[in-house]
C-alpha cells in the first residue's frame, strides 16, 4: 500500500486486519490516499478504515450454510468462469476448489453447449428453474450425475452485476425411481394387453362353441333317429 501511495496512486478497499491497544484484532477495509504538497510531491498518506466485523460474521455464517449444504453451489463470472464453489461441488465434479476456480463452467457437463445456455437464460429471463444437466465426474470412472440447476443474477451491494449464482441438486435417484416406475407401467400395460388378447380369444372360442351347439341342435331336428321306428312284421 505504501509503495503505491508513494507514487501517487490511491489504494481502495483493501481488506486487512487492525490491532487495538489491548491486542485484539478486527477486520477492516482500508482506503489509502496520497497527501501531496503544492508541487505535487507526496508528503504523506490519508488512511480511512472501516470496521467490517458484522459483515465478516454474516459472510462467514452464510459461507458455513453454503458449505454444509448437500447441493452444489457455484458463482460464475460474466466470462462464464467459475469464481467460487462449495465442497458439494468438489464432490460432484471430483475436482478441488482451487482447480475449479478460473475454469469454464461448461467443462464439467456431458453437453457443454447446453450448460452454457443456462447462463444466457439467466440474463434473458432473470433466472433459470430446474434446468436439467448431466455432470461427468472426473474420478477415473466418468461417473454421471443427473442434476437440476436453479440460477439467478449475482450482484454486489451497489447493484453491479458480478455474474451468475447457480445451485444444483442431485436428482439421479429420483430419475432412477421415475425410470423404474415407467418400466413397471410399461410391463403392466404389456401384461394387460396380453390378458385382453387372451380374453378375446376365450370369448371368441366360447361364442364358437355356443354357435356349434346351436347348429347341432338344429341339425338334430332333421336327423333320421328322430323319425318313427318301422313296425316288426315278424
Amino acid at each position: 500500500m505504501l509503495t503505491k501511495v508513494s507514487t501517487g496512486q490511491p489504494v481502495e478497499h483493501m481488506e486487512t486486519v487492525r490491532v487495538r491497544k489491548d491486542g485484539t484484532t478486527f477486520p477492516v477495509t482500508a482506503t489509502e490516499s496520497p497527501i501531496c504538497d503544492r508541487d505535487g510531491v507526496v508528503i504523506g498518506a490519508s488512511v480511512i478504515s472501516r470496521d467490517v466485523t458484522v459483515q465478516k460474521q454474516a459472510y462467514e455464517a452464510a459461507r458455513s450454510m453454503i458449505e454444509s449444504s448437500l447441493d452444489s453451489f457455484v458463482a460464475i463470472s460474466p466470462e462464464v468462469k467459475i469464481t467460487d464453489a462449495n465442497e458439494a461441488t468438489v464432490k460432484l465434479t471430483g475436482v478441488s476448489r482451487d482447480k475449479l476456480i478460473g475454469t469454464s463452467f461448461s467443462d464439467y457437463f456431458t453437453d457443454p453447449m447446453k450448460a452454457e445456455k443456462i447462463y444466457q437464460l439467466v440474463f434473458t429471463e432473470g433466472m433459470a428453474v430446474d434446468y436439467p444437466l448431466t455432470v461427468r465426474k472426473r474420478d477415473g470412472h466418468q461417473t454421471l450425475t443427473q442434476v437440476r440447476y436453479n440460477a439467478s443474477v449475482h450482484r454486489d451491494t451497489g447493484g453491479k452485476v458480478l455474474g451468475v449464482f447457480a445451485a444444483a441438486r442431485d436428482v439421479t435417484s429420483q430419475m432412477e425411481d421415475q425410470r423404474r416406475v415407467v418400466v413397471q407401467q410399461a410391463r403392466e400395460l404389456e401384461r394387460l394387453a396380453e390378458l385382453e388378447h387372451f380374453q378375446r380369444l376365450t370369448v371368441g372360442r366360447e361364442l364358437k362353441i355356443i354357435e356349434l351347439k346351436k347348429e347341432i341342435e338344429y341339425l338334430r331336428k332333421f336327423s333320421p333317429a328322430d323319425a318313427e321306428a318301422p313296425e316288426d312284421k315278424h
